[in-house]
């Protein structure tokens, strides 16, 4: 029997998981939902966890330990909505739920939440972002997992197989503004940034023993927080990457803005080689630029893109800087795309194996914006230690932040696609977003020091990729991501060109090929 209010993945037949062990038992996950008084709402996940049930037929400890790993194995298949909590409410204007319902017309109505056609392909291209500027930022005394070479690598993947040459690429983006910044950080903050920045200017301009103090001061102050490093040119970087992404977003949803670098912010093309503080294996500038994108004279719309941008993001709070981040940088996207281009829902995906406890406390209290992060936990001791599933939003904002919480490594792609098809999708057509930002880490992948997870670049993150372009139509395939985490040099290209292949779509001429989400459902 099933606890009152849950949602159960089942599997009722034998089959090989995905950790490739048949066990002969019954699992489950179990999704504990709460229902909510007030507006319709999405219903809140408050805990995840394998379970094995009884058997007849009794498999091997092995077996079963190994299911017990495989939190949601490839074969489940079926998913019951238990019709004895009614007042679970989905959060789509038009559907709701009769006070006692019936047990099949509880699943019809969830079906019509789950169901529609896909979205359909269109002839917009694909935008990348990338901006040169993001070399500068590098820590002054030792080699930081969070260092230019993980974009430059990128970059170089990408050139090396052709696809840059079927994006659009836009670069050299306005710094955002403090004002803007200020939708999602406090002004306390915001004027330490300033004078971080300010500090870094005049440490450049200074003599060496002027630089040097300064250097030293800035520092000290990295130090005051958790995990992060600042050099003379690391604010100025953010504010830059933070623009690139709001200039993606722009062109996505069809509002242009201005574009062109303001002279003394070091765009591409002015950097010199001393600005290198590294050698890297990257494209060179001027390859960058034959591809660039004239954005000066009202460019098209994108179908979506992707932004090369660091410093990462969605660990800034709104007081602090925070996990190797200082600006919220899709935070400040969600909030331009709310207020600026007047969209009513975003949605902000979140894949980072890390959580992104910055992001979630900025829209805490926010209806408008759903942040859903799927990440490991580790009962709290994984870093950063948030990110329970019982976080789940407070006021107007509560059942607008869901929280997937793995409590172990070793999850990877069969685990990430089965929490996109009974969770994420469902939840996301129901909210109905207009625009889906992705803070897209890579810290998941295969081999990451960092992450601990399985996740590999097709089957997992271009799967991801794929079912948010085709699996939400309100969204119309407007989904931007911007890079996060992933440490692993050596497959974070494989990822990111993995993702681009999920926005650009099917080749034309595709010969009916089936979707992702049509496959999955």
């Amino acid at each position: 029997m099933a606890a009152s209010g849950e949602i159960i993945l089942e599997r009722e037949s034998p089959n090989t998981c995905a950790g490739g062990i048949e066990a002969a038992t019954r699992n489950r996950c179990k999704i504990k939902l709460d229902a909510f008084t007030g507006p319709p709402a999405c219903p809140r996940v408050l805990h995840i966890s394998p379970s094995v049930a009884t058997s007849t037929t009794k498999a091997p400890a092995s077996q079963l330990d190994a299911a017990e790993k495989c939190a949601n194995p490839p074969a489940l298949h079926r998913l019951h909505l238990l019709p004895d909590r009614p007042t679970i409410r989905s959060c789509q204007t038009g559907i709701k739920r009769p006070r006692s319902p019936s047990s099949g017309h509880i699943q019809d109505v969830w079906a019509s939440v789950t169901s529609g056609a896909p979205v359909k392909s269109s002839n917009l291209e694909t935008g990348l972002y990338y901006d040169a500027i993001h070399r500068l930022h590098y820590h002054p005394d030792r080699k930081h997992p969070e260092r230019p070479e993980r974009v430059e690598t990128i970059l170089a993947h990408l050139a090396s197989r052709g696809v840059l040459d079927k994006l659009t690429v836009l670069g050299q983006a306005n710094a955002v503004e403090y004002g803007v910044m200020a939708g999602v950080h406090n002004r306390h903050y915001l004027r330490r940034l300033r004078r971080w920045e300010n500090r870094g200017a005049a440490a450049v301009e200074g003599s060496q023993q002027d630089r040097d103090q300064l250097l030293t001061k800035l520092q000290d102050e990295a130090e005051q927080f958790d995990s992060v490093y600042l050099n003379a040119s690391s604010v100025t970087c953010a504010r830059r990457a933070t623009g690139g992404l709001l200039l993606l977003v722009d062109r996505v949803v069809g509002t242009v803005g201005s574009t062109r670098s303001p002279e003394g912010l070091c765009p591409a093309s002015t950097l010199s080689d001393s600005a290198r503080p590294h050698a890297f294996n990257k494209v060179s500038d001027s390859t960058i630029h034959e591809r660039s994108t004239d954005v000066s004279h009202s460019p098209p719309r994108l179908r979506n893109g992707l932004a090369l941008i660091r410093p990462p993001g969605h660990h800034a709070e709104s007081h602090s800087a925070r996990g190797f981040c200082l600006v919220n940088s899709v935070a400040v996207a969600a909030k331009h795309a709310r207020e600026h281009l007047g969209l009513s829902k975003v949605l902000i995906c979140d894949w980072d194996v890390h959580h992104g406890q910055g992001t979630q406390e900025m829209f805490w209290k926010d209806p408008s914006v759903l942040y859903f992060s799927v990440h490991r936990h580790d009962h709290g001791r994984f870093w950063p230690g948030s990110g329970s599933p019982e976080r789940v939003g407070e006021g107007e904002g509560e059942g607008y932040t869901i929280n997937v919480a793995w409590n172990q490594g070793g999850m990877g792609d069969a685990e990430y696609r089965q929490v996109w098809k009974k969770i994420l999708l469902p939840v996301a057509r129901a909210f109905a977003p207009e625009l889906i930002l992705v803070s897209a880490g890579f810290d998941g992948a295969q081999g990451d020091p960092m992450g601990g997870c399985e996740i590999t670049p097709r089957a997992g993150f271009g799967t991801m990729a794929r079912m948010l372009v085709e699996g939400v139509p309100s969204a119309e395939g407007r989904v931007v991501l911007a890079l996060e985490g992933g440490y692993r040099l050596s497959i974070l290209g494989e990822c990111v060109e993995a993702c681009l292949e999920a926005l650009t779509g099917p080749s034309e001429g595709g010969g009916g090929k089936r979707t992702c989400w049509e496959r999955m459902t």
